[in-house]
């Protein structure tokens, strides 16, 4: 996988779609999600997508927008560091410029109540990782 981001830089992709690097081990898992860190990204769009979950690191100093449909899930654990001037907007739990400190499971299942939210973080670093609601199949006749 390293190998494969050094490709994609080199190679100047932006976003990076990483598919397949979460699974039965965790020490392969915590690679893939640590080399979102990279400090050789230069602010690239990196997404971890698995089912229906996505995870990336969002850095400070700025707003980023995450894309959802209400009632999916958004959880933000602090990524080296504490985090500090969280502020977050179209979720059911809304923060404003508040610290999300590490060791702490406060910025755990948060629920988008509209499609479009933001998380702004005036610094540190957060993995965020969004859960798609399960659709379920559709209703047919009986």
């Amino acid at each position: 996988l390293e190998l494969a981001f050094d490709l994609a830089i080199e190679r100047g992709a932006d976003p990076i779609l990483i598919f397949g690097a979460l699974g039965g081990r965790w020490d392969m898992t915590l690679g893939a999600v640590a080399l979102l860190s990279r400090p050789d990204l230069g602010g690239r769009t990196v997404v971890i997508c698995d089912g229906q979950q996505e995870i990336r690191l969002l850095d400070s100093g700025r707003t980023h927008r995450i894309d959802g449909k209400k009632g999916d899930t958004l959880s933000l654990v602090p990524f080296g560091q504490d985090a500090r001037g969280v502020t977050l907007a179209g979720f059911e739990y809304a923060l404003d410029a508040e610290p999300l400190p590490t060791g702490i499971t406060r910025g755990i299942s948060n629920v988008f109540v509209a499609e479009t939210a933001t998380v702004g973080l005036e610094q540190g670093c957060l993995l965020c990782i969004v859960t798609r609601r399960c659709q379920g199949p559709a209703a047919g006749p009986g």
